[in-house]
Formats: structure tokens, C-alpha cells, sequence
């Protein structure tokens, strides 16, 4: 299944995968796209697609190894669970996988995240808008089971009945000007009759690109 006419590499030996995509949102057709190779699966049968689609189409590694700090990110304004999402310029993609791989990493990081979010006025207030921009997009075609938001950081999930209604609900949120979403990382799985799709997101454009080490 692919999103885009844009760099998309199936990996069926590792993830059962149908496809993966990044894309650029704002870009123009076929700029700065790149095609990457996604991890390992704790469950490579039941995930059914996953897809990384970066503000201006951007996969950046830096030269840092992962666990290292960046200096940029010193004092900047993160709530403490989406901190260990963001990377200088973007969203890591090596932990959003994580996360949206597995049904188990992806509660605990909702449980935390909502945590986090509950401290926060200004999280919550986040939280509000993009719930109700996705369930408008969503509409009667699905369900948004979960969104926790930190203060740039959104981890959530949807429930539909099939991919292309998951892919209906996505294009419907990045064409709505007042929820952009950057760097977002999607997971789809089929649970029973239904497809789940896990997500992570940024709502901050200095946190656009997609950070892979």
C-alpha cells in the first residue's frame, strides 16, 4: 500500500510490511525524498504498514550516535516524554518506531505522555485542538481511540475499517490549515475485523524532519 508516488521500499521479510513512504507535505513532487529502511518488528506479522512522512521531506542522521545529547536542545521547552522523541531539527524515528511497532511500547509511552499532559495547561490545550482536528478528518469512517500531547509532541491512535480509510482520514488532517502536523511516524495494524493506526507526530515546523541514526 503506498501513500505517495514518492521513495516507498517494501520489507515484507521483516515487517509483513505493505509499504512505507516519506514524503514531503509542502515539498514538491519528488524532492527530498529518500528511501530508509525500518526495524524489525517484535510482531512482523500483524503490522500491516507503516510510513514516515517529514514537513519538507527530510531524513537527516546526524553524526552524534544515538543517547548523545544535543546542545541545541538545552533549555528548550519539552515536556519530559516527548523530550526523548525530539532530536535537533525533528522527530527520531528510531524511537517513534518503537513505539508505533508495538502495541505494548505504544501504551506505555501514551500512559507517560498523558502523564506529562496532565500537569500541563498548554499540553492539554494542544491535546484538545488535535483531537478534535482528527476526529473532524476521521468523521463517521473511524474512531480516535487515544492523543496525549506534550507542548510539541503528539502520540495517538485511530481506529478504521480499512487502510483506505486510514489513508482518507490522514490526507483530510494535513490539508486542514489550522492542525499542521510534521515529521509524522504511523504504524497500521490489524486488529479483529479493524485496522489500528499508531501514530507520532510533531506540531512544531522547527521539529519537521525525521531523524534517523
Amino acid at each position: 500500500m503506498f501513500r505517495w508516488p514518492l521513495a516507498c521500499t517494501a520489507f515484507a521479510a521483516l515487517l509483513n510490511c505493505v509499504g512505507c513512504s516519506v514524503q514531503g507535505i509542502d515539498a514538491e513532487p519528488g524532492a527530498g525524498s529518500e528511501t530508509v529502511a525500518l526495524a524489525e518488528h517484535s510482531n512482523p506479522d500483524s503490522l500491516e504498514s507503516q510510513h514516515r512522512i517529514s514537513a519538507d521531506g527530510s531524513i537527516l542522521r546526524p553524526s552524534s550516535g544515538p543517547g548523545l545529547e544535543s546542545e541545541a536542545l538545552v533549555d528548550l521547552p519539552y515536556l519530559p516524554t516527548e523530550s526523548a522523541l525530539v532530536e535537533k531539527d525533528g522527530i527520531s524515528a528510531n524511537l517513534a518506531d518503537e513505539i508505533v511497532e508495538s502495541q505494548g511500547a505504544f501504551s506505555e509511552a501514551l500512559i507517560k505522555m498523558a502523564g506529562d499532559e496532565i500537569k500541563s495547561m498548554e499540553a492539554q490545550d494542544l491535546a484538545k485542538h488535535y483531537r478534535g482536528a482528527i476526529e473532524r478528518a476521521v468523521g463517521k469512517n473511524g474512531a480516535v481511540e487515544n492523543l496525549s500531547c506534550g507542548l510539541s509532541v503528539c502520540v495517538g491512535s485511530v481506529r478504521a475499517a480499512s487502510i483506505a480509510d486510514h489513508d482518507a482520514w490522514l490526507s483530510r488532517l494535513q490539508e486542514d490549515p489550522g492542525a499542521d502536523t510534521f515529521g509524522f511516524i504511523e504504524a497500521i495494524e490489524r486488529t479483529g475485523d479493524q485496522f489500528q493506526s499508531r501514530f507520532v507526530f510533531s506540531t512544531d515546523p522547527a521539529l519537521k524532519a525525521i531523524v534517523v541514526h
